[in-house]
């Protein structure tokens, strides 16, 4: 840490650390391609009582993107939304 540097040794960089960067894009192409439900198109048969395949499944589906995104949000935010940003605004 140089003299004039008041950013903390310990503080996140902007862009996140790059392997949970990448993780995190690996699981946005796992949802978007999971978010492609042509096997349940014809699906005619009733899930969890009287809802048709599709709508269950989308159910399902927002409640794990849900969680997807909140750990996102715990884990590899650049920094805590409730600490100021110690980036360099110039």
């Amino acid at each position: 840490m140089t003299p004039n540097d008041d950013t903390p040794r310990d503080a996140p960089s902007a862009s996140g650390s790059r392997p949970l960067r990448a993780w995190v894009w690996v699981g946005v192409l796992v949802l978007f391609l999971l978010h492609q439900d042509v096997w349940l198109w014809a699906n005619a048969d009733l899930w969890l009582g009287p809802l048709p395949a599709g709508l269950a499944y989308h159910a399902g589906y927002s409640v794990v993107v849900a969680l997807f995104w909140l750990a996102v949000v715990r884990f590899a935010w650049p920094f805590a939304p409730d600490e100021p940003d110690h980036r360099e605004t110039s």
